[in-house]
């Protein structure tokens, strides 16, 4: 009977895992969509508004590449399989890997979940408007960014936090 209970109440904790790891997905998908759809509904194409004294501005802009435009002038199939095809892959595998992986670390899984969930909220775009809506720009003396969105944010956060997780696990070894 121990024995019964135990395997059941195993099953349950990899229930509650998976569940909580997919929110995190899609809470990372939800707050991206949210803030490109005010975007695109408050703001025209190119205007800017200026948050913090010139150091943070929102300026919509629709890229049809990927990270600071890269691939905008690529033949449409090289985007279809590079901007599509292969983050298609690479969040299938990384939600495979977080779902059947248990011993995984769990700032390295949150950090996949951030990054996939960010990964998505950049395809949900190109694929059903054809561009990603960015619209954030960080500007500080000689230091600046691209102009970035909430995805952005999740695949860089999600990729630190793998990072970390990793270098601190190997320093436990």
């Amino acid at each position: 009977m121990r024995v019964y209970f135990y395997f059941r109440r195993m099953k349950n904790k990899k229930l509650l895992r998976s569940i909580i790891l997919i929110a995190i997905v899609v809470a990372n998908i939800g707050c991206d969509q949210i803030t490109k759809k005010v975007i695109r509904n408050k703001m025209e194409l190119y205007s800017s508004i200026a948050v913090v004294e010139n150091h943070v501005t929102l300026i919509r802009v629709e890229n049809t590449g990927a990270f600071l435009s890269m691939g905008n002038n690529w033949p449409n199939i090289l985007r279809l399989v590079f901007l599509n095809g292969l983050p298609i892959f690479a969040i299938g595998f990384g939600l495979y890997y977080i779902l059947k992986n248990n011993t995984l670390n769990k700032y390295a899984a949150l950090g996949i979940c951030c990054m996939m969930g960010g990964g998505i909220g950049n395809l949900i775009d190109r694929l059903l408007l054809g561009a990603v809506t960015d619209f954030m720009y960080l500007y500080w003396g000689n230091l600046h960014t691209g102009v970035f969105n909430a995805a952005d944010v999740s695949i860089t956060g999600g990729a630190l936090l793998v990072l970390l997780a990793s270098v601190f696990t190997a320093k436990k070894k």
